[in-house]
């Protein structure tokens, strides 16, 4: 039995039955070569800068390098140091299973199982500190369903801690929002199940699962679903139509800002703001200032989009309800392009490249010119249900659930003679 620390106003938690089992693992050195999160990074600004190789000027000329083919339609993935790790449905589709692939050829490395498929906040998932983050389903001792989070070896895919916390009840505990990982801590959200069950905002160490803090935003559906993200020291994240920032390393509520609705995703950008899309509210998405909560703009109708918006130093990258990505100035957020409909997924954004997922009809992925708006390279059309961002990594574009397969990995052609 672990004890959650009651500085971060949890005592209702000290007691708690959570099963936290570290096993000691080796951390060898690797290379990374990273997009170690949905939407890239803690602030999931779906950005990655240190891409070099593709450019708006070869872009058009990416060929498919290879294609996995697995039991169901990818949940989540991320790209960490030359593996591609994929949550995906098993045989039966009962459960949910981890796929570690190589990058290059995608060849299978390792594969486990991660329990039962339980409806809740699985579609993020995060890698660092030589550990993989996400969502487990488990099953409690009179058969219901709940979900944990746990972290994996990334070597062998090898079960390192499990952070779980049943009732043996019903309604019974479950992750509220999906993990994120930021400077050697993993942050999600927890339900603690049962009638009066509270949620909280926990922190964690990611490499022995061991509980810093949790602070408690109330009863049921009093923190969204929105996954939290992090910047300028803080960790932000929805509760109860409101975006509350909490300390990174301390737990303290440095503010609330009521925004009348609730949140379908955060971002946040190193120029002390933090972009919310809103649910059906006043505006499709406002900024904040990451210091004080402060509104500093907002922009387009009230609509309710999951899809966090993309930043890339001084533009906004918003896929709005009517599928059209919507390219705002940061500082101001008035619009200064926009793509044409059919755009599903957020955006994500390499070297001068602004690439996103389409919706049933529309192209499985578009690539489009980050300063203009012009079109460079799309794929053939795909139709499901999870339209994942495409992840940019060493010249290579990955796209999840494509007509080629649940994985395509895209590449510019060898140069010849090699």
């Amino acid at each position: 039995m672990t004890a959650l620390r009651s500085t971060f106003a949890a005592r209702a938690l000290l007691g708690a039955a959570l099963a936290i089992t570290p096993v000691a693992a080796s951390l060898a050195a690797f290379k990374t070569i990273d997009w170690g999160q949905t939407y890239s990074d803690y602030g999931h600004t779906g950005y990655n800068p240190r891409e070099k190789t593709l450019s708006a000027a070869n872009v058009s000329s990416l060929k498919l390098n290879w294609a996995r083919s697995l039991p169901g339609d990818v949940r989540a993935f991320v790209v960490n140091d030359r593996s591609v790790v994929l949550r995906v449905p098993s045989d039966d589709g009962q459960s949910l299973d981890l796929w570690d692939l190589n990058y290059t050829t995608g060849e299978t490395v390792w594969k486990i199982a991660t329990g039962p498929d339980v409806a809740a906040a699985n579609n993020t998932m995060a890698t660092g500190s030589h550990r993989i983050f996400t969502e487990c389903g488990l099953v409690d001792d009179v058969g219901y369903k709940y979900s944990g989070i746990c972290g994996y070896r990334k070597t062998d895919g090898k079960l390192v801690y499990q952070f779980s916390s049943p009732c043996n009840c019903t309604p019974e505990a479950k992750v509220v929002t999906s993990v994120v990982y930021a400077h050697g801590i993993i942050f999600f959200g927890y339900f603690m199940g049962g009638v009066g069950g509270q949620e909280y905002a926990i922190a964690a160490d990611a490499v022995t699962g061991e509980i810093y803090e949790a602070y408690s935003t109330g009863g049921q559906n009093s923190l969204g679903s929105a996954p939290s993200v992090q910047g300028g020291h803080q960790v932000y994240f929805d509760c109860s139509n409101s975006v509350c920032a909490l300390g990174h390393r301390n737990g303290n509520l440095r503010w609330k800002s009521d925004v009348g609705a609730p949140i379908g995703a955060l971002s946040a950008d190193r120029s002390h703001r933090l972009y919310a899309n809103l649910c059906n509210g006043t505006a499709g998405l406002v900024a904040l200032d990451q210091a004080t909560g402060a509104p500093l703009w907002s922009y387009g109708a009230g609509e309710c989009n999951g899809t966090p918006a993309a930043i890339a130093k001084d533009h906004i990258y918003f896929t709005g309800a009517d599928t059209k990505v919507h390219a705002l100035d940061a500082l101001s957020g008035a619009e200064l392009w926009a793509t044409p409909a059919g755009a599903a997924s957020s955006a994500s954004v390499a070297n001068g490249v602004m690439y996103v997922g389409g919706i049933d009809s529309a192209p499985a992925t578009t690539a489009y010119d980050a300063q203009t708006g012009a079109l460079l390279w799309n794929t053939e059309p795909h139709a499901s249900p999870y339209r994942l961002p495409p992840e940019i990594i060493d010249g290579m574009v990955f796209v999840a659930n494509e007509q080629c397969g649940s994985l395509c990995a895209y590449g510019l052609p060898s140069p010849k003679g090699k």
